[in-house]
């Protein structure tokens, strides 16, 4: 849940479609929205232009190989822009955190659940590619539990290891990735 002045925009998922609702502050419906090509919306941000980022994972075509999606929206329920990333070659979804800069552009993560892969991405507000890269052999299984920038304009991503020994992690990455 996120929200700009008086409106909150609510993201989920309702029989394997995503969607938002954008509701006032007296709980009345301004527009529903649903996308069917992304089913498993887990974040929204407000961003500090008057939109919203929307992000989520599920299928692009093929359910065998899930994608991460980012999806932004005026305060009306316009899409202003979509982008997706390939999550590789596992068949289940995990979720993916984004997270406004200092700068205005947007840090994304996202991790395979039963991988050791980790995605990440930098956009401008116009959903232009700045930086990207994956982790890859880190961990046995990671699972991201947040994004953020730092005052340094380095990026921190936090984690979980779900091998046996259930440990968390911190990963540190300069302003460049």
């Amino acid at each position: 849940m996120s929200s700009n002045s008086s409106k909150i925009l609510i993201v989920g998922t309702i029989n394997y479609v995503g969607g938002a609702i954008n509701i006032d502050g007296a709980s009345n419906v301004n527009w529903p929205l649903e996308f069917q090509d992304c089913f498993d919306f887990n974040t929204v941000i407000a961003t500090s232009d008057s939109a919203y980022l929307m992000v989520g994972s599920g299928p692009n075509g093929d359910v065998q190989h899930p994608t991460a999606h980012v999806i932004k929206i005026n305060t009306e329920g316009d899409t202003l822009w979509t982008r997706n990333f390939n999550m590789g070659n596992n068949e289940t979804r995990s979720r993916v955190y984004i997270h406004e800069a200092h700068d205005s552009n947007y840090v994304m993560a996202w991790s395979e659940q039963n991988s050791s892969q980790i995605g990440i991405v930098k956009l401008d507000p116009y959903a232009t590619i700045i930086w990207e890269g994956k982790l890859d052999g880190i961990f046995n299984s990671a699972t991201i539990t947040s994004v953020e920038e730092l005052s340094d304009s380095s990026t921190l991503i936090t984690g979980l290891n779900n091998d046996q020994r259930k440990t968390g992690f911190i990963i540190k990455l300069n302003q460049y990735g």
